[in-house]
């Protein structure tokens, strides 16, 4: 474990925290980050959720029509499509 962050939460009212990354990637800008939320009051079988995020320059953005689907990949750090990108898809 890296970081433990036990915030300060009403209960039973939504609320939402942001994690700061960058201390867990350690000054890159690409990583995967493991969460892992424990929930104390929950049964045993429930108590931990976990996610893992996998952080990149990337950003994938899709067009759909009746005939065909578009995916188009740009970098976020320069602002431009990515060139010749291979996206894998199955149905």
């Amino acid at each position: 474990v890296d970081t433990v962050v036990v915030p300060d939460f009403p209960k039973n009212k939504k609320a939402t925290y942001n994690v700061d990354l960058d201390p867990l990637l350690k000054g890159d800008s690409t990583g995967v980050v493991l969460v892992q939320i424990s929930r104390p009051s929950a049964g045993s079988w429930q108590r931990y959720r976990w996610s893992f995020y996998q952080i990149t320059d990337l950003a994938v953005s899709m067009r759909f029509s009746p005939t065909n689907t578009l995916f188009f990949v740009t970098s976020f750090k320069k602002g431009k499509p990515i060139e010749r990108c291979f996206i894998p898809a199955s149905l």
